[in-house]
C-alpha cells in the first residue's frame, strides 16, 4: 500500500510540477510588483526553470522508492524479515530527508503534514517485522535437531 501510495502521488506532483512551480512564482512575482519593486523577468525564466528541475529530480526520486517498496512487497512472503526490514529503513530514512527538506514545520513547533498516518506506518511495519521473527522463530523451533550423519 505504501509503496501503491508513493508512487502515484508522486507521479501526479511530477506530472503537474511545472504547473505548480509557474503558479507558485506568479503569485509571488505579483507580490513583489505590489510592493513597487522591479522584477527581472530573465532571472525569473532561470528561477522557474531550475526549480521545475528540482520538483521533478525530487518527485522522481521518491517515486523510485515507491518501486522500491512495491519490489519490497513482492519479497516479503520469500523474505519476511529482511523485506520488512529494509521497508522500515527505507521509510525511515526517505520520511527524514523530506523532513530535512521541508523544515518549516519544525520551525514553527510544528510535527509536519501527514505525521499521525507516518506514525501509524511506522507503527505497522514495526509490527510486521515482529510477527516476521516471531514466525522464523517458530519454524525453527519446530523443524527439531538437526542431525549429521
Amino acid at each position: 500500500m505504501v509503496g501503491i501510495l508513493t508512487l502515484v502521488g508522486n507521479g501526479f506532483f511530477l506530472f503537474m510540477a511545472r504547473q505548480n512551480v509557474h503558479a507558485q512564482l506568479v503569485k509571488e512575482v505579483a507580490a513583489v510588483r505590489a510592493r513597487g519593486m522591479v522584477v527581472d523577468e530573465d532571472k525569473v525564466a532561470q528561477l522557474e526553470k531550475s526549480a521545475v528541475q528540482r520538483v521533478q529530480t525530487m518527485t522522481g526520486g521518491a517515486g523510485l522508492v515507491g518501486v522500491v517498496f512495491l519490489v519490497l512487497a513482492f519479497l516479503v512472503r520469500r523474505y519476511p524479515v529482511g523485506a520488512t526490514a529494509v521497508g522500515l529503513a527505507l521509510y525511515l530514512l526517505s520520511t527524514a530527508a523530506f523532513a530535512a527538506l521541508d523544515l518549516e514545520p519544525l520551525a514553527k513547533g510544528e510535527l509536519g503534514k501527514g505525521a499521525l498516518v507516518k506514525v501509524l506506518i511506522v507503527l505497522a511495519l514495526i509490527k510486521a517485522l515482529q510477527a516476521g521473527i516471531a514466525t522464523r522463530r517458530a519454524e525453527r523451533a519446530s523443524a527439531g535437531p538437526i542431525t549429521v550423519g
